[in-house]
Order: C-alpha cells, then sequence, then structure tokens
C-alpha cells in the first residue's frame, strides 16, 4: 500500500523506520518548514525531514498543507492512505480527501484523555498511572476521530516526559503499521472514542517550569520529569533562574516551603540539594545555570554556594 506521512519531531521517527522497513511504499513525507536555530540562526530541518532526505524519501516543506499549491503535488504521490505524527498543523476537511482511505493520526494518550499539544507532559503532570497511544481518523476536531487501533501502557514510577515519550512513538508505530495491514486487506474496523470528559493538553510555556515551593514534593517531582526536554523545571536563587534537570521526592522529611536544607543523599537515590515543600522535600540532583553545563548538585553548589536556610524562589 502507498502511505504517505505528516510529521516534524523525533516522535514520527519510529513509524517512519517501520513504514520504510516493511512491504508497504512510503512514498513521501510532509515535514514542517526549516526553522532557524543557534547562535548563527542557520535553517534547521526538523528530524521528520532530515529523515527524509537521509533515506532518499521525497519531502515536501509547506507552509500549510491546506494551501491550494500543495495540493497537486501531494496527489502526485498517489498516497492511499497518511498518517498524521506530531505535526503540529490542525488539517482542513478538503485535506481528507486527498487519499483513498484518509489521513489517521498517531496520538500519545488514551483518548479522549489529553486531546492537544502535549498530551505527554500533562499525562506525568497529572499524575496518571497509565496512558498510552491511539490511531484514529482524523476529521473536523481536534483528536476526536473514530479510533483505528489502541495500546495502553504504565508510565513507569521515574520515566521522564521525554523517555515516555521514546517508548509511545515505539508502540504507535507498531500500531499504524498494522492497521495500514488492515487496511489493505479490507478488515479495519472504526469505534468511537470513550464517552468521559476529554481533557485539554494545551501547548506548554516557560512559566509551567516554575516550581512552587508550597506544593507537595510528590508534584514538583513530577514537574521535573514530565517537562523534560522542554521547558524544564526551573527556581529563581538570587535573582538568577536555575533548571532542575532531575529530582527525587523525599517524603518522610519535613522543611520550611522553598529554603536550602542542605546537601544529602536520600534513601533510595542519589545526592542532592534538599528543599523544603509544601508537603515532604525535593532532592535537586542535577541542575544548571544559564549559559553553563549541567552539573551533579554538589559540583553546582561549589559553584553557587547557596547558605543553609537560603529562600528559593
Amino acid at each position: 500500500m502507498k502511505v504517505a506521512v505528516l510529521g516534524g519531531g523525533e516522535f514520527v521517527l519510529p513509524l517512519l523506520d517501520a513504514l520504510h522497513a516493511s512491504h508497504h511504499d512510503l512514498v513521501g513525507v510532509v515535514a514542517r518548514p526549516d526553522m532557524k536555530a543557534g547562535r548563527g540562526r542557520r535553517h534547521i530541518a526538523s528530524p521528520a525531514a532530515a529523515w527524509a532526505a537521509a533515506h532518499d524519501v521525497k519531502v515536501f516543506k509547506p507552509s500549510r498543507v491546506s494551501d491550494p499549491e500543495f495540493e497537486a503535488q501531494f496527489k502526485s504521490l498517489g498516497a492511499e492512505v497518511a498518517f498524521v505524527a506530531d505535526f503540529g498543523e490542525i488539517l482542513r476537511p478538503r485535506v481528507f480527501s486527498w487519499t483513498t482511505y484518509g489521513f489517521f493520526g498517531v496520538h500519545p494518550s488514551l483518548l479522549p484523555r489529553w486531546r492537544g499539544a502535549a498530551p505527554v507532559p500533562w499525562a506525568i503532570l497529572s499524575g496518571d498511572r497509565k496512558t498510552g497511544v491511539v490511531v484514529f481518523k482524523v476529521g473536523a476536531g481536534v483528536d476526536t476521530g473514530a479510533m483505528a487501533g489502541c495500546v495502553e501502557t504504565e508510565i513507569r514510577d521515574r520515566e521522564t516526559a521525554a523517555e515516555l515519550e521514546q517508548r509511545l512513538a515505539r508502540l504507535g508505530a507498531e500500531l499504524a503499521l498494522g492497521i495500514v495491514d488492515s487496511l489493505e486487506c479490507g478488515t479495519l474496523r472504526l469505534s468511537p472514542q470513550g464517552t468521559e470528559v476529554a481533557s485539554k493538553a494545551r501547548r506548554l510555556r516557560k512559566e509551567d517550569g516554575r516550581l512552587d515551593w508550597a506544593e507537595e514534593a510528590l508534584a514538583l517531582d513530577r514537574r521535573v520529569r514530565g517537562l523534560l526536554p522542554w521547558p524544564c523545571a526551573w527556581f529563581t536563587a538570587r535573582g538568577t533562574q536555575i533548571k532542575v534537570l532531575e529530582a527525587w521526592p523525599v517524603g518522610d522529611q519535613e522543611g520550611k516551603s522553598g529554603h536550602f536544607l542542605g546537601l544529602q543523599r536520600g534513601d533510595d537515590g542519589p545526592e542532592g540539594l534538599v528543599v523544603g515543600c509544601g508537603k515532604g522535600c525535593l532532592l535537586l540532583v542535577k541542575l544548571q545555570s544559564p549559559g553553563k553545563k549541567p552539573l551533579c548538585a554538589r559540583d553546582w553548589l561549589n559553584g553557587f554556594r547557596l547558605e543553609d536556610g537560603e529562600l528559593l524562589e
């Protein structure tokens, strides 16, 4: 079967690998336009576009898929089905007729749980114990279409958003490949999404990373894990914004919220800076000052030299 993929970030790469290695024909990749990045403001291709170039697969980078001038280019691929994964554009209904079987979204949540742009971080931030991947028929609504398949998985205790997204990407690739096989055999059946109230996974903002020391340590630990690799959890010390790249909750220890309580090693975790929280304490294990490389807690403290009892904001 001839398959096209619309994708941008690293989440789509396992799907591209799976289709490329299968007996199906990956006829083209539609990627986001190149972005300017770095000090030289060079144009950097998205992971999907870079993958296509490396594997000699035709790639397109339209400003918008729905632009009339792109329609002929896409139809020239002769795609029978298209998958959309980590693409970042809401497709207009006129696009859905461009393939024989339509467009299918690969979404890393158990729809209707966490519809929207950032389902993986919000699942961790909210303390969900399970998540998964759904492949659904793309329609007029945002992540509302009938489901073609679903895979559930537990969220591991120390898993970061980046690690969880990698796992879900692999599960989604296997699921999507099976759906192409079912389409080819004529056995695919769609089912409506669940009736529970949908959750909105809005796009993350830099301010979402601020650590509110009045919260309990378990919630702050989820914020550290859930906001990697962006925007990262952070606090302010002496007017400087410090990123926290790894932390552990210390539930059996108490201290004044936001105050630095010293350097110690946790019972089940590594060495870190102890900070009091609304309930329990948080052990800050890996930190990064602006313009500096990430450091373990002891090395960071040797440079910053916090005083015992100092208030962090």
